[in-house]
């Protein structure tokens, strides 16, 4: 059979199945992600990391530029 031919109930049942699917496999690199970056951030804590800057904020840098 054609591609052409397909039947409109066709056509339908996979207009719905597609966006489910495309949003099944966002919700699971969305679950990915959010896994990869705790275990990131744990690891950074272990090694003493807690997300501040390195060099801190003096008063200096705590001025706004226009000052």
């Amino acid at each position: 059979m054609p591609p052409s031919s397909h039947t409109s109930s066709q056509r339908e049942a996979t207009s719905i199945l597609t966006p489910g699917v495309f949003a099944s496999l966002a919700e699971f690199e969305r679950d990915i992600i959010r896994d990869r970056t705790k275990a990131g951030l744990s690891a950074a804590r272990e090694r003493g990391r807690t997300g501040a800057d390195r060099r801190g904020w003096t008063n200096e840098r705590r001025k706004p530029p226009w000052r």
